[in-house]
C-alpha cells in the first residue's frame, strides 16, 4: 500500500495530539505538566543553591503580585513545572518585577513547600536574559476589586464565576482567571479531588485566606456546591462548529517556534475563549490558512491590540467552521480543525 506525503504528515499529527497534544497550541502552556515524583527535586536544589536554575517567565503581574517562574526538564521539551516565585528581599522582588513574559532568566534561592501539590521557589536573586518583545503595546491589566493583594477583601466570602487557568498536582488546587487577573484556589481535603479541565466555565463560592496576604490566594467553601462547572470544555470535543469573532495572532516567542492563529469568542458571561485554527490532514491547505489570515492581519495590522501572550485585531472580523479538539487536561486552548474554504471574513454589513 502506498502512503502519500500528505497522508504521512496526517499521521504525524495524530502522533503528536496523542503523545504531546501541547506540541501545536500556544506558548506550550498545558504541556505535560509533571508529576511531583518525577521532578528531579535534588538537582534542582543544587542549581538553585548553586549557579542558579534557568529557566522562562511565565508570567508576571505586578498589581496582583503574581510572578510565575517555568522550569522545563533538560531532556524533554515537553515536560515542564511552573513555580510561582516568592521574593526573599525587596531588591529581588524588585528585579522580578521588571521581567518579562517569556523572558529567560536564572533564579537563585531555594524551594519552599507550603502546599503538597504545588512547591515554590523562594528567589534570593535573579540574573535576567533578554526580553521578548511581542511586537504591540498591552493595554493594560483588568483586575477585580478586591483581588490585587494591595487592600482588604470586599467580603470573606464571594461566589464569582471564571475561567479554569491551570491544574496542579491531584486535584487538591487550581487556578482561577477572573478579568486579567489570575489566583489559586485549595481545595479542601474533604472535596478533593476536582475533576477540572483548563479552560472550563465555573462558579465557585471562594473564601479569601489570610495567609499569605500577597497574591491573594483562596479556597474553595467546603459545602458541596461551592464549585458548579457551567460549560465543560471537553464537551466541546469531536463537535463540529461555526465560530465569528475577532482574529487572534499567537506570535512566535521563546515557547512557540511559529505564529498561531486563533478566533476569539466571548460567552455570556464576558469570559474569553480562544480556538486555534489548524489542518493538520492538509499541509499545503494550512499554508493557505496562515496565507489568507497573515494577509488579511497584514493589511490592518494598525489595529493589533496586545494581551497577556497574544495580538487581538477587533478590525478582523472572521466565521469558521470546523471541528473541536480538545485532548488534554492542561490544554492551553481548544483547536478548530478547519480546511481554507470554510474561513470568511466578515463585513460590519454581514
Amino acid at each position: 500500500m502506498r502512503i502519500t506525503f500528505l497522508s504521512f504528515l496526517s499521521v504525524i499529527a495524530c502522533i503528536l495530539l496523542i503523545r504531546f497534544p501541547q506540541a501545536v497550541f500556544p506558548e506550550g502552556k498545558g504541556h505535560h505538566e509533571m508529576q511531583l515524583s518525577a521532578i528531579p527535586w535534588e538537582s534542582i536544589r543544587e542549581e538553585l543553591e548553586t549557579n542558579g536554575l534557568k529557566g522562562i517567565v511565565h508570567g508576571i503581574n505586578p498589581e496582583t503580585r503574581v510572578y510565575v517562574f517555568t522550569w522545563r526538564h533538560p531532556d524533554d521539551f515537553f515536560r515542564q513545572y511552573f513555580f510561582p516565585m516568592v521574593p526573599d528581599n525587596p531588591e529581588a522582588e524588585a528585579q522580578i518585577r521588571s521581567l518579562k513574559r517569556h523572558q529567560s532568566v536564572t533564579v537563585r534561592g531555594y524551594l519552599m513547600d507550603p502546599h503538597p501539590d504545588q512547591r515554590h521557589i523562594v528567589v534570593e536573586s535573579l540574573d535576567p536574559g533578554p526580553p521578548w518583545e511581542p511586537g504591540s503595546p498591552n493595554p493594560g491589566r483588568e483586575t477585580p476589586e478586591g483581588f490585587s493583594g494591595h487592600h482588604k477583601a470586599p467580603e470573606k466570602t464571594v461566589t464569582v464565576t471564571g475561567l479554569v487557568h491551570a491544574l496542579a498536582g491531584e486535584g487538591g488546587l487550581f487556578v482561577m482567571e477572573l478579568a486579567d487577573a489570575v489566583f489559586p484556589v485549595i481545595v479542601p481535603e474533604a472535596m478533593r479531588p476536582v475533576t477540572l479541565w483548563r479552560g472550563d466555565v465555573i462558579q465557585a463560592r471562594l473564601v479569601f485566606r489570610e495567609w499569605p496576604p500577597h497574591p491573594r490566594h483562596m479556597t474553595l467553601a467546603g459545602e458541596p456546591d461551592a464549585l458548579t462547572v457551567l460549560d465543560a470544555i471537553r464537551d466541546l470535543h469531536g463537535r463540529e462548529m461555526t465560530l465569528e469573532g475577532p482574529l487572534v495572532l499567537f506570535p512566535d516567542s521563546p515557547v512557540l517556534n511559529r505564529d498561531i492563529w486563533a478566533v476569539k469568542q466571548v460567552d455570556e458571561n464576558g469570559l474569553s475563549r480562544y480556538f486555534t485554527l489548524f489542518n493538520f490532514e492538509d499541509a499545503a491547505d494550512q499554508a493557505r490558512i496562515d496565507a489568507m489570515l497573515a494577509g488579511w492581519w497584514e493589511a490592518a495590522a494598525d489595529q493589533r491590540q496586545a494581551g497577556r501572550n497574544l495580538h487581538i485585531n477587533p478590525a478582523i472580523r472572521i466565521r469558521v467552521t470546523g471541528k473541536v479538539n480538545q485532548v488534554a487536561v492542561n490544554q492551553a486552548n481548544p483547536t478548530l480543525m478547519i480546511e481554507s474554504s470554510n474561513i470568511y471574513r466578515v463585513t460590519m454589513e454581514q
